[in-house]
């Protein structure tokens, strides 16, 4: 009978380490491979970190795509909101006169 080897904890990895491992391995100088292999990592966990940065990425071009859209909208608001107060007074106005 074989005797199961006792389970490892699981090693928590900051966020720091995680970046500067993810940024090492898309610089290419290395195989990702390698990298892993160096630093004691599978190669299954760091290509799910380079995927949770890429889609983080992602997420935040979108995010400030969206912010620029909606300060363009606000302004756009604001300059409608203005034309249509004058046209409010400018209504009021003739409205007197043909009377």
């Amino acid at each position: 009978m074989s005797k199961k080897q006792p389970a490892q904890p699981r090693k928590r990895h900051s966020a720091e380490f995680k970046a500067q491992v993810v940024e090492r391995a898309l610089s290419g100088k290395q195989p990702k491979s390698q990298i892993a292999r160096e630093l004691g990592l599978s190669a299954n966990l760091l290509h799910s970190w380079i995927a949770k940065h890429q889609k983080t990425r992602l997420l935040s071009d979108d995010t400030q795509e969206l912010q620029a859209k909606l300060v363009e909208s606000n302004r756009e608001n604001a300059r409608l909101r203005e034309e249509l107060a004058i046209l409010k007074k400018a209504a009021a106005y003739f409205a007197k006169e043909l009377r």
